[in-house]
């Protein structure tokens, strides 16, 4: 059996080991790739306003030019090097892109290749059909192709609700139109959610959250987000993500369950109400401080409300219609990343009590992660 070689690209040179980083996906991780040419290719400075960037069905990896000359200025001349690591736990399937692998571990590169024109490099990978290469065309099919992918960029990166001055230097030069478009087209047919034990409200007032010194109301674009966000349950319990589903532009909630029954302990018996509020203004939280948080300044006016008597059967009918995902903390797909987030709120917990006490925490907690607490506590396994 041929064991996969593991690959990663960057213009920063001399590098000996990689640090595992949390970047869009949330999760701590080191990225990587088992082709070099794609590794190669992400030690440019273009990002996804630049090129288009893909795999095709035989493997082979793809570029489009965005706008013209633009692949001459984030490849040419470029000094960049592709590291071959150690394989330290690398995994597929982790993020939406086959491509792509990921491990949670500190990685050791063992050996570098040095490439001094990475512009150069990737024409003769082209040349040689290792890599296709597609520069700017002036037709309705190629703008076409770009229109429907910088809207799939603007959703997916949340930006569709930005100011103009939050968006990225490309968007603003190259897709304010686009943006503009989408944006125009959200406003008139995105629902905005709140949830509260309080089943009286009729506008929502700005407040000030967080230390903050600005005061708004919060709200998300999901109902099922609305549930997780503003629910006060036991942070022992799990916590909540969502993904885009581009297609139907619709959120693709999913809950990580700690230990088995923290879902339906958390949400068992809940009463609540959930509140469609009017669009007065909402604009992604930035810095998001969690999973599509949408913020206004102004008074938000309540449109519809649904009174929950049981906020876990609710959640559980939800699952049942496939608009929500359960990840239960022994299914094998979900361990290492649901080890990790548990392994961030113990750190996270010790940081602020100096030690994690057993008893302050759910019995089912301790029980399947006891080993954990022990080490984030070195207390070599005696129990507090």
């Amino acid at each position: 059996m041929v064991k996969n070689r593991y690959y990663h690209g960057s213009n920063h040179l001399g590098i000996t080991q990689l640090e595992p980083r949390v970047s869009t996906h949330g999760q701590a991780w080191v990225y990587a790739t088992t082709n070099p040419i794609i590794a190669a290719y992400f030690g440019g400075t273009s990002d996804d306003f630049h090129m288009r960037m893909g795999v095709d069905e035989k493997g082979v990896p793809y570029a489009y030019e965005l706008y013209k000359g633009v692949f001459d200025d984030g490849f040419k001349g470029v000094k960049t090097a592709i590291y071959e690591l150690e394989d330290s736990g690398f995994e597929s399937g982790k993020t939406s892109w086959g491509a792509e692998v990921v491990s949670p571990n500190k990685t050791k590169v063992i050996n570098t290749k040095i490439i001094d024109d990475l512009g150069a490099f990737l024409r003769k990978a082209n040349n040689e059909g290792k890599f296709n290469l597609h520069f700017y065309e002036d037709t309705p099919e190629y703008k076409a192709m770009i229109k429907e992918y910088i809207f799939d960029r603007l959703m997916r990166y949340g930006m569709v609700y930005q100011p103009v001055q939050a968006l990225p230097t490309p968007v603003r030069e190259h897709w304010l139109d686009y943006y503009t478009e989408l944006r125009k087209e959200m406003t008139q047919t995105q629902k905005f959610y709140i949830m509260s034990d309080n089943s009286e409200i009729k506008e929502f007032t700005p407040v000030i959250k967080y230390n903050e010194s600005t005061p708004y109301v919060s709200a998300t674009n999901n109902p099922i987000l609305a549930a997780f966000l503003y629910t006060n349950y036991s942070p022992f319990a799990g916590t909540f993500g969502a993904g885009q589903n581009v297609d139907s532009k619709v959120m693709e909630p999913f809950f990580d369950e700690f230990y088995e029954g923290a879902f339906r302990e958390a949400f068992g018996g809940v009463k609540c109400t959930l509140y469609e509020v009017e669009n007065s203004g909402f604009t992604l939280s930035s810095p998001p401080r969690f999973s599509k948080e949408f913020i206004s300044k102004k008074a938000v006016k309540v449109l519809h409300k649904t009174e929950i008597d049981d906020l876990y059967s609710y959640l559980d009918q939800q699952m049942k219609l496939g608009n929500l995902s359960l990840h239960k903390s022994d299914d094998v797909r979900f361990q290492t990343q649901i080890k990790s987030e548990v392994h961030g709120l113990l750190t996270f917990k010790k940081a602020h009590t100096g030690e994690l006490i057993s008893k302050d925490m759910p019995k089912e907690f301790v029980k399947r992660w006891k080993n954990d607490i022990d080490k984030i506590n070195d207390n070599k396994g005696k129990e507090k």
